[in-house]
């Protein structure tokens, strides 16, 4: 009579044999493929930024981020947001760079922009004077760093008062008195004096 397979430390047994599983294996192959995958709709992504089409950048790294997360497209997609001025997704995906890879000056630096795009001043010199912690060589994020104190300087010196709000209502038309059947005022007093 022969005996059903059975089962010892997650292997099954066949007539005193064990058969290998080969799932880490199979598991090693998996990611593999989606890391070729991912890589080559990332460089779908480069290609269409070449040619401007920026939208088409943003939807291909996007796919290749759904295969498998990799900074390199998650940086590269904040690029192209940054140039459609989707500034808080720039921001978010600035983020999740730098949560992976806190000294990134490339992510810091996108961020800074994307902060200033959405006009959070203080957060893009505080991005863009990280980037310059970590490169200090680096003549664009000074450049940067310096035009966005410039601007904050302008905004806060040089900005024109606020504008009068207008009422919400009109005011009342002034309550004119008038009285009826009054007397007439008595003539004026003139003195005769003569001298």
């Amino acid at each position: 009579p022969s005996a059903a397979p059975e089962e010892r430390d997650g292997a099954p047994e066949e007539a005193g044999r064990r058969i290998p599983i080969e799932e880490e294996e199979d598991d090693e192959d998996d990611e593999e493929a989606r890391q070729a995958a991912a890589l080559a709709m990332k460089e779908r992504g480069t290609e269409a930024m070449r040619r401007g089409d920026l939208d088409e950048a943003v939807a291909r790294y996007g796919e290749s981020l759904e295969i498998f997360e990799t900074t390199a497209a998650r940086n590269n997609r904040c690029l192209a947001l940054l140039k459609l001025e989707r500034w808080e997704e720039a921001v978010r995906d600035a983020t999740g760079v730098i949560a992976i890879e806190p000294r990134n000056p490339k992510a810091w630096f996108r961020r800074g922009l994307a902060h200033r795009g959405l006009g959070d001043r203080a957060a893009a010199v505080r991005d863009l004077g990280k980037v310059l912690e970590i490169e200090p060589a680096n003549k664009l994020a000074k450049q940067e760093l310096d035009k966005t104190k410039r601007t904050t300087r302008q905004t806060l010196d040089f900005a024109p008062p606020p504008a009068p709000t207008p009422p919400t209502q009109p005011p009342p038309p002034p309550v004119v008195e008038t009285v009826v059947d009054a007397p007439p005022p008595p003539p004026p007093q003139t003195s005769s004096t003569c001298q």
